[in-house]
């Protein structure tokens, strides 16, 4: 593996003052700490904002946690430099976050990015390109982001404007929308270009937080405005709503996407650059990372790692055109089906009652938005 001091070259340490003093990497297995450079690793916590003070506030929260990562080892790469020259700050992070996604993606190394700047999802989305052709990306937000189609400069309120022209992106789906936030034609935009795949709404997700998981098992790539959150328990982010997820709901999707063996990367959005030392919203980001590391420490080599040919099959003829494939992982009780599409036949992750619709003699939902588009 490259020397962990190439990568380094793009970062600077975190700032934290001298009275902290983070642990170093659960040496005893007891606390999360930072390690700047370490020989070996294969999870990174990254750094990009143009408030380095705010990501460090975080940190700062989420070194005091504790830990039983028995499968991680943590590398903290510290924040990406911006550069002397204020006009091109912006672009810096963008193209120097997309080198060191590219790098460490591809050597297997699991992303954590902290940012105020949701529009760096595109240049996460460039990283992994080398690694997913045809990537599926998941978004946690409150809102549709697609902006105006006249608005020159990519940014955090119209980056999916720019995702929605991209050719290696399969699918989007989009978790936790409050339908308030946003017009019917920005929706009905995003699914003419045939860029959202599926769309759970706060409520939906509220009352039943598994279903979102087969989505989230699906994903190699993560977005998470931290607005998405409701503002009592998310207070101090950039565009705070009364109403969204509660923290523990938040906490459980991220533990369902970090156990996914397809997830590359995550990036955490949205937090008030202005984040002090003890803010609320740095203590819930901490924990929202925390069980992101959980899911991944517990990690098991399914599906993509294990062949789909491992798992018990069940065949359900429909009609005589039509046959339906499930596959079942009896270890974390989950289910994937095959489905015929434009590009051929795909495995997609489910839920039991997709195959439970399917014994009924019904074409179970995620057939019905995926066959043949």
């Amino acid at each position: 593996m490259e020397s962990a001091d190439t990568i380094g070259l793009y970062f600077e340490k975190p700032n934290f003052p001298k009275s902290f003093k983070p642990n170093k990497y659960m040496p005893t297995k007891d606390t999360i700490g930072g390690n700047l450079f370490i020989e070996d690793y294969n999870v990174a916590i990254i750094g990009a904002s143009t408030h380095p003070e705010s990501v460090d506030a975080i940190r700062r929260q989420l070194y005091c946690l504790k830990g039983e990562f028995s499968h991680l080892r943590i590398a903290d790469l510290g924040n990406l430099k911006t550069g002397n020259e204020k006009a091109l700050i912006k672009d810096n992070i963008h193209f120097g976050l997309q080198a060191v996604i590219d790098e460490l993606s591809n050597k297997n190394i699991f992303c954590i990015v902290f940012s105020d700047d949701q529009a760096l999802t595109t240049a996460m989305h460039e990283g992994l390109a080398r690694k997913h052709n045809e990537m599926s990306l998941c978004i946690i937000d409150a809102r549709l982001d697609v902006g105006a189609k006249n608005m020159k400069e990519v940014n955090s309120s119209n980056y999916l404007f720019s995702l929605s022209e991209s050719e290696n992106l399969a699918k989007c789906n989009i978790l936790a929308h409050q339908n308030y936030y946003f017009s019917s034609s920005q929706m009905d935009f995003l699914k003419d270009k045939n860029f959202i795949s599926e769309e759970y709404r706060l409520g939906l997700i509220r009352h039943n937080t598994f279903a979102a998981e087969p989505v989230l098992r699906d994903a190699h790539l993560l977005s998470l405005d931290l607005c998405a959150i409701r503002q009592s328990d998310s207070p101090q982010t950039i565009n705070p709503s009364p109403n969204g997820l509660t923290g523990e709901e938040c906490c459980q999707l991220m533990r369902y996407a970090g156990s996914s063996d397809s997830l590359s990367a995550i990036g955490v959005f949205g937090f008030e650059p202005t984040l002090r030392e003890n803010d609320q919203t740095a203590n819930i980001t901490a924990q929202i990372i925390w069980h992101a590391l959980e899911g991944l420490d517990n990690r098991i080599g399914d599906y993509p790692i294990k062949p789909i040919s491992d798992y018990k099959k069940y065949i359900i003829p429909m009609h005589e055109d039509l046959t339906l494939r499930f596959f079942y992982g009896a270890e974390l009780d989950r289910w994937w089906t095959m489905i015929p599409t434009q590009n051929g036949s795909q495995i997609m992750a489910c839920s039991k009652d997709d195959f439970m619709e399917a014994q009924a003699g019904n074409l179970p939902g995620i057939w019905l938005r995926y066959f043949n588009k």
